[in-house]
């Protein structure tokens, strides 16, 4: 439900650059003018026509997206899917496995875990069919998806995995976000293409202490990262691993909605030319 000053904006282009231009002084505590930095990189591209690229939109659907690593990379990278469930009829009747992952295709966050057979709230599942990720962010590339749950294996039946996400710019993977413990204390570390730990985190979540090892399969993680990035000038790519296989998360063109602020905020500028290649 839209509230607020937001009820009183149009969805529209318009509208979106306005919303958009308020938030990001709100979370950024500046105005949105020097294009070299990653956040108003970001809102330029959200509020830009580009925004409204139709491969954007085909890949930010969690379901449609698997069409797409399979086309870029063959087969063995997706997370198997047990069902798509296309209304809150369907998700009232459908029997879930005793381990599963339960999301939508069309928005951006919500999940949940199955691990032993415990209670799932349809009541949630099914009210995620009237959110639309665009009303609320303003993001063009959720705005017309179509409302459905993905039921999927565990990743690696497991429920620890640490998700590895590349910020890639023009086909390059240029900066890696290290997420730990995101069903418990959830840290984040930044690393550089050649595994150096960069000295920041963003988006609210603390710089965790010490270091991770270098995958040993990081070049792999970095050609795949890279592969499924070649479309667009900007995308972030999450990928999971066991060491061995890698399998792909989802495809982010805008993360934080461009309203997610480094930590220390002097950062931004030198996390910055690492990503667009200044350094």
């Amino acid at each position: 439900m839209r509230q607020g000053i937001d009820r009183l904006i149009p969805l529209n282009d318009f509208g979106d650059r306005i919303i958009s231009y308020l938030r990001f002084i709100r979370y950024n505590g500046r105005r949105p003018a020097d294009i070299s930095l990653l956040n108003d990189y970001l809102y330029h591209r959200k509020t830009g026509q580009g925004a409204h690229d139709p491969l954007q939109a085909y890949v930010s659907d969690k379901a449609f997206l698997k069409d797409y690593v399979t086309a870029r990379l063959g087969p063995g990278h997706n997370v198997p899917t047990q069902a798509v469930l296309g209304s809150p009829a369907e998700v009232q009747s459908f029997d879930f496995s005793d381990r599963c992952a339960i999301k939508p295709t069309h928005l951006s966050g919500p999940f949940m875990l199955r691990t032993a057979g415990e209670p799932v709230s349809r009541e949630v599942i099914c009210s995620w069919f009237d959110k639309n990720h665009y009303v609320w962010t303003r993001e063009k590339n959720y705005r017309y998806l179509t409302p459905r749950v993905i039921v999927e294996d565990l990743i690696f039946d497991r429920t620890d995995n640490a998700d590895i996400k590349f910020y890639c710019y023009r086909g390059r993977a240029r900066m890696v976000q290290l997420d730990l413990g995101r069903t418990g204390t959830h840290e984040r570390m930044y690393y550089n293409r050649d595994w150096v730990k960069l000295p920041f985190s963003k988006g609210g979540r603390p710089m965790a202490d010490g270091e991770t090892p270098r995958p040993e399969n990081l070049d792999a993680l970095l050609q795949i990262a890279d592969r499924l990035s070649a479309d667009f000038e900007f995308v972030r790519v999450d990928l999971y691993t066991d060491g061995d296989t890698i399998l792909v998360g989802e495809l982010t063109h805008c993360p934080g909605s461009a309203n997610s602020p480094f930590i220390p905020a002097s950062a931004e500028r030198a996390a910055s030319d690492i990503l667009f290649g200044r350094v």
